[in-house]
């Protein structure tokens, strides 16, 4: 059998095999800056930093966008200067950069996308750049080291587990400015004491401060309506709770395992609470206006109950006013969107700030791709049927376009069967036919959605989610 004599040879094709592996070939269109970055026309696509160079990083100037997972798992980096001029961060561009302890963000950051600092189990303290508005899903997950975050007004939604684990963060102010606190958003936040959350406040979504055992203290505004299911579930220190008079439904676990909790007092105008919102709360009594619902409710369930005012008055009898009509106007969203790369021409609207599409046409765009959906109309169960997965059989009406112009709107009450499930997705009735969030959407499957603000385009991304 032949074999091989020369072992200088041998030794320098492993070296230069290894090297090329270490040291990825750069693309022809890309730049290699300082010997370490990969830059396409803007775009910081990758850092070359391997463990063995621990320390600080400075990313050149020059760069607008910090692309998805450029820094992902560089484990020994420290400390991070992001220049000025950088407008976006990408998803999980920074994930897992487990010794990483400072960075510094300019204000010209306008876009920090879902997992951007996940699992920096070192970092301390962040502040969100002014101008920012959507801290996105699962932004600081599991940041065990970080005490102190600095949330500008312009953010209107915190999203789900935005900051799901940060075992270390003691208090947090909420600004003026946020809309909706997303589900599971400060999730098992161990160390968090005191919350107050802010009248601008529409929304707390499922479990947004389930497992918050040190949470003592809660200011809830009157413009919350419904106290979602699962929200305080597990605030083993939380004693006493008042209900502003807006909140009219208590969900399911709401309460659930607040061991310490002693007194939660309940509006009048509260008229639905789920059989186990208070489950294992054994010191509870429940407070409230004589002859209520809340009274009913305790006594129904033997939980103590604790009139702090008589019965309320009915009022007296009268015409009720007309009806408000629900109905507003919008425009057609304007925005170029960009699926895997390729340009597509959506009928969509922009409502409140939130991109809206038909499913048919994501249906149609997705189709051959990891995040395929199939979608079709039960008449039996009145319910759109969805099913994850599934190959859409196309019909020739998608990505037809509307008669364009701004269109009078409704809330759908449209049913929504997810793989069997229902689901509760944001959607709205244009001439007839009904347009559903774009991000619900792509948090039921999996897939990126990014904004680039520079050529107003919305982008899908179906390669880089979960």
């Amino acid at each position: 059998m032949f074999k091989w004599r020369n072992k200088g040879f041998l030794a320098g094709l492993m070296a230069l095999t290894l090297a090329l592996a270490v040291f990825p070939t750069v693309s022809a269109r890309a730049a290699l800056v300082d010997g370490i970055f990969e830059i396409n026309d803007g775009e910081l696509l990758i850092c070359y930093a391997f463990d063995a160079a621990a320390g600080a990083v400075t990313i050149p100037s020059g760069v607008r966008t910090i692309g998805s997972k450029a820094f992902s798992d560089k484990k020994l980096i420290t400390s991070i200067t992001i220049p000025d001029g950088v407008i976006s961060i990408g998803h999980a561009a920074f994930s897992g950069c487990e010794a990483l302890e400072s960075i510094t963000i300019p204000n010209s950051v306008k876009d920090m996308q879902m997992e951007a600092f996940s699992d920096c189990v070192s970092l301390k303290a962040i502040t969100i750049p002014d101008g920012v508005t959507y801290i996105g899903l699962g932004s600081f997950f599991r940041c065990s080291s970080l005490s102190s975050v600095t949330i500008p007004n312009s953010v209107t939604v915190i999203d789900r587990g935005a900051f799901q684990e940060c075992e270390s963060l003691a208090s947090i102010t909420i600004p003026n400015s946020v809309k909706t606190i997303g589900p599971g958003a400060f999730i098992y936040c161990t160390s968090l004491a005191s919350i107050t959350i802010p009248d601008s406040v529409k929304t707390i979504d499922r479990g947004a401060f389930q497992g918050c055992k040190s949470l003592a203290s809660v200011t809830i505004p009157d413009s919350v309506t419904s106290i979602n299911r699962e929200v305080f579930s597990g605030c083993a220190s939380l004693r006493s709770v008042a209900l502003p008079e807006s909140v009219t439904s208590i969900g399911s676990e709401a309460f659930a395992r607040c061991a310490l909790l002693n007194e939660v007092t309940v509006p009048v105008n509260t008229t639905e609470i789920s059989d186990n919102a208070f489950e294992d709360c054994k010191r509870l009594t429940i407070c409230g206006a004589a002859g209520s619902y809340a009274e009913q409710y305790a006594k129904d369930r033997n939980i103590p109950f604790k009139a702090t005012s008589a019965a309320p008055i009915p009022a007296p009898s009268a015409q009720p006013a007309p009806a408000q009509p629900a109905n507003k106007i919008v425009a057609p969203s304007g925005q170029k969107v960009i699926v895997n790369g390729k340009s597509m021409d959506f009928d969509a609207y922009n409502i409140e700030g939130y991109n809206y599409f038909k499913l048919i046409d994501l249906a149609y765009a997705l189709s051959g791709t990891a995040k395929q959906f199939d979608v079709s109309y039960d008449s039996a169960k009145n319910a759109v049927v969805i099913t994850s997965g599934g190959k859409y059989a196309a019909t020739g009406a998608e990505l037809t376009k509307g008669s364009g112009g701004s269109k009078s709107v409704s809330a759908s009450s449209q049913n929504i069967l997810l793989n069997g499930k229902q689901v509760n997705w944001s959607a709205y009735n244009i001439d007839g036919r009904n347009y559903f969030m774009l991000k619900d959407i792509a948090l039921a499957f999996g897939f990126i959605v990014s904004f680039d603000g520079e050529t107003n385009s919305v982008k899908i991304d179906t390669t880089a989610g979960n």
